[in-house]
């Protein structure tokens, strides 16, 4: 399984970080967790869009590292919203009921839009 892999791009001018591979407790979450802080530390990122429509592997670490980016972007005023997620990923935020706290839209542009 390939390591996680963190692509950059913006879509209708909202910063978007494209996940693919796995999140594990190797390097995935440690990975995801420098990306995210540099968005709301570094950058002062208030909107974010994380895509993990390519991410096919999520341990408990990864889930984690998920639900704890977005605690932090609250403490930092960013707004983070999720979009085309893989449904074996959903299958896992729906068994540890994250589902129920993220803000997932299907697409990165439905995403962008509940930013207007």
């Amino acid at each position: 399984m390939a390591a996680l892999k963190i692509t950059h791009y913006a879509e209708a001018g909202i910063p978007v970080m494209k996940l693919e591979g796995k999140i594990n407790i190797d390097e995935g979450s440690v990975i995801l967790r420098e990306a995210i802080d540099d968005y709301l530390y570094n950058r002062g990122t208030k909107q974010l869009i994380i895509e993990m429509g390519n991410l096919y592997y999520a341990d408990s670490s990864g889930i984690g590292e998920i639900f704890t980016g977005l605690s932090r972007g609250k403490k930092a005023g960013c707004r983070i919203v999720y979009a085309n997620i893989a449904k074996k990923i959903i299958d896992l935020l729906t068994i540890t009921k994250l589902l129920t706290v993220l803000e997932v839209y299907p697409s990165v542009q439905e995403a962008a839009r509940s930013f207007k």
